[in-house]
């Protein structure tokens, strides 16, 4: 008898409903890149505790209960990517996701000197272009709490050229992280990991609040990411079933 399928429950769009979020879109590249069987549970934002709340430990944080999370066969819940990602691997390790690569470390660390200046720019496009009404509330709220103003106003304080000029040179430092192995057009050269899941989700995020364009032309090296994109095509292609 077949066994049940993994549930990757994942936050949606408003309809047509589809993924978007760059933290979720590391889960689903996983379960894309290794070919497994899985179901997408859509979770809006203000259902994530109630859904969560009883299955798994929640974070030792003010947000307790986050997505990505999913429902192995054996009926197991586990949240966050970086717990995912291990579990996944131990149980399916083939294709491997070379969650050893010492690219991981460096690509995160230089995609936290683009995220902290491009907050201010992406989040409030998030409620606005993105979001259905009842996760639009909840995120404006729960942002606006984060904070301690307006969220919209603390785009507009924020956000602009200022932001931009802020985020350009750890931006061009992934492009030559990126280009540092020259066989391409991954970051570990002709195969894909789970390195490349972190900025292509990234980079599929920009495509989704129209500002795709922008990181090409800050990037220093447009057809750098183009190609990686294009690259990742075989595991992005799958977005909402």
């Amino acid at each position: 008898m077949a066994s049940n399928p993994i549930v990757f429950l994942d936050i949606p769009t408003k309809e047509p409903r589809t993924t978007w979020s760059f933290n979720l879109w590391r889960t689903r590249f996983a379960l894309n890149f290794k070919g497994l069987d899985y179901v997408t549970e859509w979770v809006e934002y203000p259902d994530i505790k109630p859904r969560l709340e009883g299955h798994v430990p929640p974070h030792e944080s003010d947000v307790p209960y986050t997505l990505p999370a999913i429902i192995l066969p054996d009926g197991t819940y586990i949240m966050d990517s970086n717990k995912i990602a291990p579990a996944l691997e131990a149980l399916y390790p083939s294709p491997p996701l070379r969650l050893d690569s010492p690219l991981i470390p460096r690509l995160r660390a230089l995609m936290n000197g683009v995220h902290a200046p491009f907050g201010p720019i992406f989040a409030p496009s998030v409620p606005n272009l993105l979001l259905s009404e009842r996760s639009r509330e909840y995120f404006v709220r729960t942002r606006s709490e984060d904070h301690g103003m307006d969220l919209f106003k603390w785009g507009q304080e924020n956000g602009g050229d200022p932001a931009w000029e802020a985020l350009t040179p750890s931006l061009q430092e992934i492009t030559a992280l990126l280009q540092e192995t020259p066989d391409g057009p991954f970051f570990m050269g002709k195969e894909a990991g789970y390195v490349d899941f972190y900025w292509a989700g990234y980079l599929l995020f920009t495509q989704m609040i129209g500002v795709y364009d922008k990181f090409l032309e800050l990037s220093g090296d447009a057809k750098a990411h183009t190609d990686f994109l294009e690259a990742m095509k075989p595991w992005s292609a799958r977005t909402d079933h």
